[in-house]
């Protein structure tokens, strides 16, 4: 997602470490670059994961910055020949043992050293680290204030060896530094020996240490690349014989290939032969040689040597991967396969290796292919595949405008970034309409989200024998009936959950008027029913949307005739209306109002206690002295829960931030009392802590793993220091004259989403805005925790570093 440095180690593999996406799914995740390997971002790895390469591993929150691969003599054994990565929001240097599997690797991590802000590290030709700490900066900066340090790490007892002048040293001399156990030395003579040009002093001892089988690994690759740079396509015929050595065929088979403008006389066939290699490096450098090639013929070789591994990734564990099949997919791509891969069909062992590779060539041959197949095929699994091989290829990518690009939260959907039809989506789109009924009928939900992922109008296809509720799915404006149904299905406990949770989202397609009663018997049902371990989160999600303060009389309505479940919901919106720092004060005297009249529905009750609300003596006194027995057993719950969260102790508003500061930095908080306060406080209007819940602004749920806990306290006391990347605040005037202020939530489709200060979301159209602006303060107003207890403001601080989650 956003790769500040690639670690490269003597046998020329890529490492980096990632930057989470806040909260979109995508982590802080180390990986491994292979040739032609599609790593998934952002276009595959929501809804298309298994068709992108995994990453080794997935560490959660944080902010990946530097990379380096050690090798120098002078470091101990458990430090060297290994990958360092560096953090910069959790202030930790990483080192990655690396363990070989298959063609790739599995990778663990430790941590080394800790440093405030680590975005760098880099080490000399003396074995001497330096280590970059970006120590008091930040997204804003101030004349004449220090930023940045620089640490030098040295091993223990190590003896000072000076960097030789590599320009005043002998040819002759020069050549042999090329068998250094320094990289430093390895490259740094690399660089001067190309400098120098063709010499036959260099042409000798270079290939003499690349065929040398007793020298070290690393001296033989650094060979074998120098050689080719000088050489180029003379280099060819000494490559070929290299090849044959089986400790450095996949050097050379890659040195081969390496630039196609010298490709002339490369022999195929020596390519197609090394498919069969036991060594599944040696495999992915020959596919990859074969796809540089563009070595049309040599597809059968290719299906053959991708179909011999497992296309599934369910049974490997984190960090494992199968790269030989998707390198094969790449390269059947790269050579236009067409012909090869549609014949491959036929055979169920080729089919999902050749499936795959079809559907990323958008060839009138390939549609008019698959077309064919779908005709004539009486087998109902080969139909299904091929129709959704052509639901792929219905859209294309739209060519880039080389202006816009895709922000720091962009579009995932996938498969595209912005598709669009093109010249076969006709032809595409009668043959899915005219087979749709030889599909079983029991897979036809699963063939119609197939065709949604991929982003087909589902709506607008003339499919026979399409259900009601999967139709009604598929629509963009669905009606009053079409509500019903969902509100039905999401209720129906013989449903699958996934099916449910669809259709409750579906009901947020309707008018607002309608669709907030009808979301309340959705909750209400799933929490009588124990339907899932996330309606907790959908239910918080619901009463905090901002919308909620422009409801107040229908949710009082539901409050009074609704079920005790129904009624419960809604008082929660209401309390929490009343509560939120971040609600209108015409909302809040409303809700006083109606609370006022003292209402002795069980759900108000239900609702203090399931919040732990305080202020609401009066209303629970009065249903204490109710004559209803369930009225006052609820009433007497919430006296209960209400107790424990008075607020007491002096107020974060009437202390200085660097009081404040001090209190929360050197006492513990209670985490449970702060997981209520951040929904109390309104925090949750803005901020998602689960990567299932609706993504606004920046992403806490692993706030404990990325962020000091400094950091976090000088993020509400005074949020505009510390505004994070991607959240700026954005203003936006439009060609009527409206304006817009907020900070951008997501885009898609044209339709941009503005969060206000309020918590409120804004759509706007991107083609009628006439000005954008990026202003420097944030939209996060100080002074949100003021009328906290510093005691309550310090659990509020010890929450937010519990969240650590990980793999989200």
């Amino acid at each position: 997602r956003n790769i500040c440095d690639t670690a490269i180690s003597p046998t020329l593999d890529l490492f980096s470490r990632d930057n989470t996406n806040d909260g979109k799914g995508w982590n802080t995740r180390f990986h491994h670059f292979t040739p032609m390997s599609n790593h998934g971002y952002p276009r595959l790895y929501q809804n298309f994961a298994q068709e992108a390469i995994a990453p080794l591993a997935d560490y959660g929150g944080g902010s990946g910055t530097g990379a380096l691969y050690l090798c120098e003599p002078g470091f101990p054994e458990e430090f060297n020949d290994s990958v360092f990565t560096t953090d910069w929001t959790t202030g930790k240097i990483h080192n990655h043992p690396l363990k070989p599997f298959e063609a790739t690797f599995i990778a663990q991590q430790t941590t080394c050293e800790e440093i405030p802000k680590a975005t760098d590290m880099d080490v000399d030709g003396s074995s001497r680290v330096y280590l970059a700490d970006w120590r008091n900066g930040g997204f804003s900066f101030e004349q004449g204030k220090e930023v940045g340090l620089i640490h030098r790490v040295v091993p223990p007892n190590l003896k000072k060896v000076p960097f030789p002048d590599l320009k005043q040293m002998d040819d002759a001399l020069l050549v042999r530094q090329i068998g250094s156990d320094s990289a430093v030395m390895r490259l740094e003579a690399q660089r001067e020996i190309t400098a120098r040009g063709k010499k036959k002093v260099f042409a000798g001892q270079l290939l003499a240490l690349a065929k040398n089988d007793t020298a070290h690994l690393y001296p033989r690759v650094a060979a074998i690349f120098t050689y080719k740079q000088l050489y180029g396509t003379t280099s060819t015929q000494a490559l070929v014989e290299l090849a044959k050595i089986p400790t450095v065929r996949e050097f050379a088979l890659r040195a081969l290939t390496d630039r196609k403008s010298e490709l002339k006389d490369v022999p195929v066939k020596l390519f197609v032969a090394a498919l069969k290699d036991s060594n599944p490096r040696v495999q992915v450098q020959a596919l990859n040689g074969l796809a540089r090639l563009g070595a049309t013929n040599s597809a059968s070789a290719i299906l053959a040597a991708s179909t011999s591994w497992n296309l599934d990734r369910s049974g490997l564990n984190e960090g494992e991967n199968h790269i030989v099949p998707h390198t094969g997919i790449k390269a059947l791509v790269a050579i236009k396969a067409s012909a090869a891969c549609l014949a491959a069909l036929d055979d169920k062992a080729t089919r999902p290796v050749a499936l795959r590779a079809l559907q990323e060539m958008h060839l009138p041959e390939v549609v008019d292919g698959l077309i064919t197949i779908a005709k004539r095929s009486s087998d109902p699994a080969l139909l299904e595949s091929v129709l959704g091989a052509l639901a792929r290829l219905y859209h294309q990518e739209k060519t880039w405008d080389l202006n816009d690009w895709w922000n720091t939260r962009p579009d995932d959907r996938g498969p595209y970034y912005t598709p669009v039809e093109w010249d076969a989506t006709p032809r595409i789109r009668e043959s899915i309409e005219n087979h749709f009924t030889k599909i079983p009928e029991e897979h036809r939900a699963r063939f119609i989200a197939l065709l949604a992922h991929n982003r087909l109008p589902v709506s607008q296809l003339k499919l026979a024998g399409l259900d009601s509720l999967t139709l009604a799915l598929s629509l963009e404006a669905p009606s009053d009936s079409d509500l019903a149904l969902f509100v039905d299905a999401a209720k129906d406990k013989a449903r699958p959950w996934e099916l449910r949770l669809e259709a409750y989202q579906a009901v947020r397609k309707v008018a607002p008027e309608a669709q907030t009663s009808a979301r309340i018997k959705i909750l209400a049902a799933w929490l009588e029913q124990g339907a899932h371990a996330q309606v907790p989160q959908h239910v918080t999600d619901f009463v905090n949307e901002t919308g909620r303060g422009s409801e107040i009389e229908s949710l009082v309505k539901i409050g009074k005739t609704g079920i005790d479940s129904e009624s419960c919901v809604a008082w929660q919106a209401l309390i929490t209306v009343l509560n939120s720092p971040l609600a209108d004060a015409k909302a809040k005297s409303l809700v006083s109002q109606r609370l006022s009249e003292m209402p002795m529905e069980v759900g108000i009750f239900l609702a203090i206690a399931e919040l732990q609300a305080s202020g609401f003596d009066k209303q629970i006194d009065a249903g204490i002295n109710s004559d209803n027995e369930k009225t006052i057993l609820a009433a007497k719950a919430a006296q209960k829960a209400g107790a424990v969260s008075a607020v007491t102790g002096l107020k974060v508003a009437e202390m200085e931030p660097t009081e404040v500061t001090a209190f929360a930095m050197n006492n513990k908080g209670d985490v449970a009392t702060g997981e209520r306060l951040f929904v109390s406080q309104g925090c949750i209007a803005c901020h998602a802590v689960d990567p299932a819940a609706v993504q606004k602004g920046p992403y806490l749920g692993s706030s404990g793993a990325k962020f000091h806990r400094e950091y976090l306290i000088q993020s509400i006391l005074a949020p505009s220091a510390v505004v994070a990347q991607g959240f700026q605040t954005v203003s936006f005037v439009m060609n009527d004259g409206a304006a817009h202020l907020g900070f951008v939530t997501k885009e898609q489709d044209g339709i941009v989403e503005v969060r206000d200060i309020a918590g409120q979301v804004h759509a706007i159209k991107r083609d009628n805005v006439k000005q954008e602006q990026i202003l420097p303060q944030s939209m996060m107003p100080p002074g949100l925790g003021g009328l906290l207890s510093v005691k309550d403001f310090t659990s509020l601080i010890e929450y937010l570093t519990s969240l650590k989650s990980i793999g989200a």
